[in-house]
């Protein structure tokens, strides 16, 4: 009788969780199947010092994620002078993989060519070739401090990332954007971006800052996925019930709704 009394404990906490509840499950099932790819600004200005604290923030992003072959991918693109991909999507199948390649990625101290950065995520890394799957959504996550300046005319460079932005946008990715400093302004992050600007656009003042912003990036990235149809009640119960600790086999039968 205990042992039923858990059962129907744990499945009345997933039925109708506290808001602390809530938060914790959503952050950790949303992400059922999708690809995501890392581009990072690794211009001068972003700093050595800084550096370590940028692919940390990258790192614990990946923890949120349930990371597989058959879950979410992950691939990664810094940029400075041009753009240098560190891995695409099927590169690694572990999130103990793509955590210790992050941990290598170097710092380029460069210019920040924004444009070429998103042109080569876009008709590169979201392809079949490189790990990108038509069933999954496509999502980026944009870091960076600074105004493009490849082209070295400024206007001209805003005018490509926009451009760029507004093709990789109609291919369907999902654009995210995370502006470091005062020099972004919000309205170009938010040019860039996907709307609305509240979901898909983050600000810090300082590099130290972003982990401010983890768990509203996390939740924000795993929010493009609709969980996949489950092919029945009891699968999902059980699905449920692991999450929530409580592995009786009796809970697959007994809670319902």
């Amino acid at each position: 009788m205990n042992v039923t009394r858990n059962c129907l404990a744990a499945c009345n906490q997933v039925l109708d969780p506290t808001p602390k509840d809530r938060d914790l499950f959503l952050s950790v099932t949303n992400c059922f199947q999708e690809d995501i790819v890392f581009l990072v600004d690794s211009s001068g200005s972003i700093y050595r010092q800084n550096w370590q604290t940028i692919l940390d923030f990258m790192k614990n992003i990946v923890r949120d994620f349930t990371i597989g072959p058959n879950n979410v991918r992950i691939g990664v693109a810094i940029f400075g002078d041009d753009v240098q991909p560190m891995f695409q999507l099927n590169t690694y199948s572990s999130q103990f993989e793509i955590l210790n390649a992050i941990d290598r990625i170097p710092f380029l101290d460069q210019t920040t060519n924004t444009p070429a950065a998103i042109r080569y995520m876009r008709n590169v890394m979201f392809t079949p070739r490189n790990g990108d799957r038509p069933f999954a959504p496509n999502s980026v996550i944009i870091i960076t401090d600074g105004v493009p300046r490849v082209p070295t005319d400024v206007n001209e460079a805003r005018r490509l990332t926009l451009q760029e932005a507004n093709l990789a946008r109609s291919q369907g990715v999902n654009i995210f954007t995370i502006g470091i400093g005062p020099e972004l302004t919000r309205d170009f992050l938010v040019q860039i971006a996907n709307q609305p600007s509240n979901q898909y656009v983050f600000q810090v003042n300082q590099v130290r800052q972003l982990e401010t912003i983890l768990n509203q990036v996390s939740n924000a990235a795993c929010g493009n996925t609709p969980p996949p149809t489950p092919p029945s009640e009891s699968f999902t119960l059980l699905g449920l019930v692991v999450v929530y600790g409580c592995w009786c086999l009796c809970t697959i039968l007994t809670c319902t709704e």
